[in-house]
């Protein structure tokens, strides 16, 4: 695979010797060689500035604010695309999902979100509403289960915590009912 990108890169940069000079053509090279291997993300490995990043996420932060789902899917999936380590960008892109009632993709991406920041709460609860939305209540008692003990390892998120423990307490309880129902 490696010698097969590495192949096209000089096709490619050999159309006009004139424009790229060899240190750049090989810094291009390294570059799309650590992307395919996973070694950065395609924001790291071409140096693309946080600053820029951030212009970008506002405005998929101002079409999601307006209400225009699919526009701003498409500016948090390229974000995601750019920099997928970035918990942020999947959890916006997972949120609109969420808004246009896609929760399968929602809940894909919010998976994504909760596993780049294992310490914040807010991914996996609403993965867990995405999870109720998908009548799939046991897997979202897990997803529950990861918002309590992520909560209550930060005073910030008690308010998470209390909503989360009401939710469980009635989860469990429709969880039983709904295991019975499914017995019939």
């Amino acid at each position: 695979m490696k010698e097969i990108i590495k192949d096209k890169l000089k096709e490619v940069m050999q159309i006009d010797n004139k424009i790229l000079s060899e240190a750049m053509k090989l810094e291009i090279e390294q570059s799309v060689i650590d992307i395919v291997e996973g070694k950065k993300s395609l924001r790291h490995a071409f140096k693309i500035p946080h600053e820029l990043m951030q212009a970008y996420y506002a405005r998929g932060n101002a079409l999601f604010k307006a209400g225009q789902y699919a526009k701003a899917a498409e500016v948090f999936n390229s974000l995601h695309q750019i920099d997928p380590p970035n918990a942020v960008f999947s959890f916006a892109l997972a949120a609109t999902y969420f808004h246009q009632k896609d929760y399968e993709k929602a809940c894909a991406n919010f998976i994504i979100a909760k596993e780049a920041d294992k310490n914040d709460p807010e991914a996996p609860f609403y993965l867990y509403n995405c999870l109720l939305k998908l009548d799939r209540p046991l897997i979202a008692l897990n997803a529950l289960l990861e918002v309590l003990d992520r909560a209550s390892r930060d005073v910030k998120f008690s308010h998470i915590y209390e909503k989360a423990k009401l939710e469980y307490d009635y989860l469990v309880q429709n969880s039983i009912d709904w295991i019975l129902k499914q017995q019939n």
